[in-house]
């Protein structure tokens, strides 16, 4: 037979053991034993704490619910100024009557069909404007709508 030719060994050198924390050290298998009971101790506790879930009360889900419409209804306004066949309604009603034909145009064209789609009047438009008047959500989706309705209005005024 034939001799095989030395070659080249398939893995690196051992490296030394990393260093160890002193603490791990002395943790040992009972040390970590401990904390795992610690852990589930505490996950108990947590557990224990909620004795029964919360359910909302009829007001607070009602506010809710009526905040979501607002919401929705804003959200619609917004949409709805920024809309090409809108926009064209209340340049019309501008050039025919100025100021006069843009607001009732907006009123009756525009305001009117929204207020029903979303189920709101507008005396119930203002009280709920006025009921959420310091939720962040609503001012920040007023603020957008007027602003957008600003910019709208300046944009046909310049004409």
């Amino acid at each position: 037979m034939t001799a095989v030719p030395d070659s080249k060994p398939l893995l690196p050198p051992p490296s030394p053991p990393a260093k160890q924390d002193k603490k791990q050290k002395q943790k040992g298998a009972f040390g970590i034993l401990k904390m795992a009971k610690k852990k589930t101790q505490k996950k108990e506790e947590q557990k224990e704490a909620p004795a029964a879930p919360t359910m909302g009360t009829a007001a607070s889900v009602g506010n809710l619910e009526r905040k979501m419409k607002v919401e929705m209804l804003l959200k619609d306004l917004t949409r709805t100024v920024r809309l090409k066949k809108s926009r064209d309604i209340l340049r019309a009603a501008f050039k025919d009557d100025k100021e006069g034909g843009f607001d009732t145009a907006w009123q009756e064209l525009i305001l009117a069909p929204i207020l029903k789609r979303n189920m709101f009047t507008i005396e119930q438009l203002g009280k709920a404007f006025d009921e959420f008047k310091k939720d962040k959500d609503i001012s920040t989706l007023r603020s957008s709508y007027e602003k957008a309705m600003a910019r709208f209005r300046h944009l046909i005024m310049t004409e």
